[in-house]
């Protein structure tokens, strides 16, 4: 009975996923693709440095959600992708760049989870380009990274908060948010690197292991009644 309630109770969290195409026409990413640190599909795919899109955003089963955005950023690039491309590079192939030394963003208002983590994905034309990815939320840490040689196909997180970089690091994750509206900004410290997208995955938790012997105890009554056996 235990197995049958922790598969009644399983839950999965919802997801909203965003790729900067740059300089390529969306979507890059189709419908269809799985991709990001939280596999997900139905990306929402926006070109061009700049922009506020009208709609909103839609979650991993193309269903919509509230959420708006509008992104800023000096330059979009587009890095040359291979023949037969994995999703990983499709996702990092376009990006909003900050130049040099300059900055680019993003802002994800009416977010409708009341917590949840957010994944920023960061790029660059070459390795060593250094910066570091902020955001909005009071207490949250600045991360500091290094962008590798070459167009990423794995994830490495970064995670350095102000002490040396994470050298080779392509994603922030921030942990715990609960803002409804959030401004993510990529600071750079020497010249182009950008952001790629982001996701951000609601925060749902798992049942309790109390909870969980609770309710299987319930559907062992239930059976027992619907036998005739009290």
């Amino acid at each position: 009975m235990i197995l049958v309630m922790v598969g009644a109770l399983s839950v999965h969290a919802a997801v909203i996923s965003v790729d900067f195409t740059g300089e390529f026409p969306p979507p890059v990413l189709a419908p269809t693709d799985v991709a990001g640190v939280v596999p997900a599909a139905n990306w929402n795919s926006f070109a061009g440095r700049s922009g506020s899109p009208s709609g909103v955003l839609l979650d991993q089963s193309g269903a919509a959600t509230t959420a708006t955005l509008s992104y800023f950023a000096n330059n979009d690039v587009k890095l040359t992708l291979p023949g037969s491309p994995t999703t990983t590079e499709k996702l990092f192939a376009g990006y909003n760049d900050s130049a040099t030394n300059g900055s680019v963003g993003f802002t994800v208002s009416n977010i409708p989870y009341a917590v949840y983590d957010l994944y920023v994905y960061v790029t660059a034309d070459n390795p060593n380009r250094r910066g570091f990815v902020t955001t909005s939320e009071a207490g949250t840490p600045d991360y500091y990274y290094s962008t590798a040689s070459g167009l990423p196909n794995s994830f490495i997180e970064i995670t350095s908060t102000g002490v040396g970089y994470t050298v080779g690091g392509n994603y922030a994750r921030f942990q715990g948010l609960t803002d409804s509206s959030q401004a993510v900004t990529l600071s750079g410290l020497s010249s182009w690197s950008g952001i790629a997208g982001f996701q951000i995955q609601e925060s749902v938790p798992e049942p309790g292991r109390a909870a969980l012997l609770a309710m299987a105890a319930l559907l062992g009554i239930t059976v027992r009644r619907r036998r005739g056996v009290v």
